[in-house]
Parts: C-alpha cells; sequence; structure tokens
C-alpha cells in the first residue's frame, strides 16, 4: 500500500518552498501531474511494476492481443506462463516492420503497436496447434456452402484471402438484417480434447462496419445440434473495414440439442446487419485453437491511485495516493517544486528554479544508476545469412 498521499506532497512541497502558500500555484493537482510525467519519462520506477493477465490468452498463429490500458510506452520487463514456466519462455522486443516480417518464422517475439490510437500487443509464441474445422478454400470441395437470409452470390475468392487457396466471398441483399452460409456434411473434425477448453477463430471481411452489428458462429453435429457463440468485435479490437480476426469462446457458449465434439460436421456463419445491401464480404479458415495463458510484468504510466484503491493517470483529490516510495517520491517532489517556482513571483524564484532543477537531474541519475530499467530492450536484425548463427543485431537502448 503506498505511503504518500497528494496532501503529504503537498505539505512537503509548501516547506521547499520556504512556506509559501499554495494557493499562488495555479492548478496545483495539474502541476503535480505534469511533474509526474516528467519523471516518469526520466526513470522507471520500481513502484510503477504492475502484472496483468494477457487477455484470454495466447494461441498459435494468432498475432494480435489488448494491451494494458496504463502500460507505459513499449516498457514490458517480462512475458511469463502464468504456471509452469519453461526455459524457452524467454521474448525478444520487436521495431514492427521487423516483427511483421518475422512473425511467422520466428518465436518469442513481440512488439508494442499503436493503430488509430489504440495500443496492442504483437506477439509470435509457438503455441499448440490449432485444429482446422474448414479452410472455406471452396465451395463444395469439403461438403457444400449454401446461402440463406439475406445472402447472395457466393463465389470462390482467390484473390483476396487470408490462408489457403482461397475465401468465400457473398453479397447481403438488404431484404433484412441477416444472412448466413451453412455446411452440413463435411469432414467429421474431432474436437472432443477442444471442448470447453478452445476458442473458435475466422476471418471475416466486412466492407462497411458502420452497417454491420455481429457475427454467430454455430458448429456441431447437425442443424439441430451445435454450440454457438455471437460476437460484436474483433478478437483484440472492434470491427474495422477490411479483414477481422474473430473469437469464439468455447467455454459459455449456447448449446443446443445434443452435439458430439468428436464429431464435428456443421458449420454456420451469420451476418446482422443494419438492412443496408451491401457486397463482398467474406469470410476464411474457421479454426480450433487451445491457448496457454500468460501474464505480462510491464511498467506502468499510472503514478496514483485514489482512495478506493483504483489506479489513475492524473491526481483528483488530497486523499489519492501516490504509487512511489521513499527514493522515486523524492524525485516526484523536487520535480514539483522546480515547476512551481517558475509560477511563484519572488524574489527567490529564480535562484529556487535553478536549485530545484539542478537538484532534480543529480537525483534522476542516482535513482537510474541504483535502479535500472527492467525494461526488454528493442532489438532488429541488420544482417542474415540464412542460418540463426550468423545475424547480427542493432539494439534501440531505453534511453
Amino acid at each position: 500500500m503506498p505511503t504518500y498521499t497528494i496532501e503529504n506532497l503537498k505539505d512537503d512541497l509548501s516547506r521547499k518552498l520556504h512556506g509559501t502558500s499554495l494557493s499562488k500555484i495555479q492548478g496545483p493537482l495539474d502541476l503535480i501531474y505534469e511533474a509526474g510525467r516528467n519523471v516518469l519519462q526520466d526513470c522507471d520506477p520500481i513502484e510503477t511494476k504492475r502484472k496483468a493477465q494477457i487477455a484470454n490468452a495466447l494461441y498459435d498463429n494468432v498475432y494480435d492481443y489488448t494491451s494494458p490500458t496504463d502500460l507505459k510506452g513499449n516498457k514490458i520487463i517480462d512475458i511469463r506462463r502464468q504456471v509452469n514456466r519453461l526455459q524457452s519462455d524467454n521474448f525478444s522486443q520487436n521495431f514492427n516492420e521487423n516483427f511483421d516480417l518475422k512473425k511467422e518464422l520466428t518465436n518469442n517475439n513481440f512488439t508494442i503497436e499503436s493503430r488509430d490510437s489504440t495500443k496492442f500487443f504483437r506477439i509470435a509464441k509457438s503455441i499448440t496447434v490449432g485444429k482446422t474445422i474448414h479452410d472455406m478454400n471452396s465451395i463444395t470441395g469439403n461438403g457444400t456452402w449454401a446461402v440463406g437470409g439475406d445472402t447472395e452470390n457466393l463465389t470462390q475468392d482467390t484473390l483476396n484471402k487470408v490462408s489457403g487457396s482461397a475465401s468465400l466471398n457473398f453479397d447481403l441483399d438488404g431484404s433484412g438484417t441477416t444472412g448466413y452460409i451453412e455446411n452440413s456434411d463435411f469432414t467429421d473434425v474431432d474436437l472432443s480434447d477442444h471442448e470447453d477448453k478452445s476458442a473458435l477463430f475466422l476471418w471475416l471481411y466486412i466492407p462497411d462496419t458502420s452497417i454491420f452489428t455481429s457475427c454467430d458462429l454455430r458448429w456441431g453435429s447437425s442443424s439441430s445440434a451445435y454450440w454457438n457463440v455471437i460476437v460484436t468485435s474483433g478478437h483484440a479490437s472492434v470491427f474495422q473495414n477490411g479483414w477481422n480476426l474473430l473469437r469464439f469462446d468455447w467455454n459459455g457458449a449456447t448449446k443446443t440439442g445434443s452435439p458430439d465434439s468428436s464429431a464435428i460436421n456443421y458449420a454456420k456463419v451469420t451476418l446482422t446487419y443494419d438492412g443496408t445491401a451491401d457486397t463482398d464480404f467474406r469470410v476464411d479458415n474457421i479454426i480450433s485453437n487451445l491457448g496457454d495463458i500468460f501474464d505480462v510484468l510491464y511498467y506502468s504510466k499510472y503514478l496514483f491511485q485514489n482512495s478506493s484503491g483504483t489506479y489513475i493517470e492524473k491526481p483528483t483529490a488530497d486523499t489519492d495516493l501516490i504509487n512511489l516510495d521513499t527514493d522515486s517520491y523524492n524525485l516526484l517532489l523536487i520535480k514539483t517544486a522546480e515547476k512551481a517556482s517558475q509560477q511563484i513571483q519572488g524574489e527567490d524564484n529564480n535562484f529556487d528554479f535553478e536549485v530545484f532543477r539542478d537538484e532534480y537531474e543529480s537525483a534522476v541519475k542516482d535513482y537510474n544508476q541504483k535502479y535500472p530499467s527492467e525494461a526488454i530492450k528493442t532489438q532488429i536484425r541488420y544482417y542474415r545469412f540464412g542460418t540463426e548463427r550468423y545475424r547480427g543485431r542493432y539494439n534501440n537502448l531505453r534511453r
């Protein structure tokens, strides 16, 4: 439990400013927040380490995962199994492009990527290989895909696909609000060891998300014996125009009739939309994956807690707690005093500012020597001669 509160910091700040009333400071909470951001820029306080479970699990050939909302930049310390960690669970951080180029060829790599103001984990980890339910390479190649509801013009698309040789392309005609494709006679797939444990994935191409609502996946033994899950967002993000990876968790799925998980030969994909006709929806590669649960240890950008113990980025009350111990708390105090001295109009303010500035720079240097950052460095391979033995790396140091 943190020791210091915003009220403690204000009292210490007043004494450090020769007893000056903090009423002379405009927005003291905003000033403390700004000083806190400066401290986080200059060091990684050990008290800001946090651990969180990577959402759901890690899966084979699934690369995007939700990042903790309070992750500070790309400051990952460790990625590890919750139990029974292996010696091989030793991750490296790559730059975005390098990760994307190598993700299918490498193991134990990750990158932090920001897209559309949202931060993602991208992780490449060899996990138990999934079982393909249907590759959707053909309309009649493994059972027959039929259409219903608003769906029409089902075709094989060999150009715009995610995996294999094709995807299934179809239109929604706008006559209602749902359309589906269905296959009830493909080759049996034994998922008995996946029942209530795995997540099912499929790729869905959405031409216009503004008209789209949800996707319902059914899998089982027949049209009267199946499991189903409805999703209203992608695996790691909201629906986006283009290809979306959708995840359907078996645990918690609705069960109809008495499906046999050892002989899965039925699948139905139903799309719900607002009734606006549109063309070129696509579905590709339904697969069942058993995941492994991993935790991530990271540095948080949330420097404060409210009185209820909820981590917050910006202080809002004198009762808020500061997630710092003695050494790092002193950094925040000195930096706040430096910034406050710039506001206060007095004969000593210029002298105080210089003293606090020098004191802070010295304290940061000492702190980083005493508590060096444990964040994993970002790496990139700058040459490769076909084997892992002949390779070089360029390290982008933390600072």
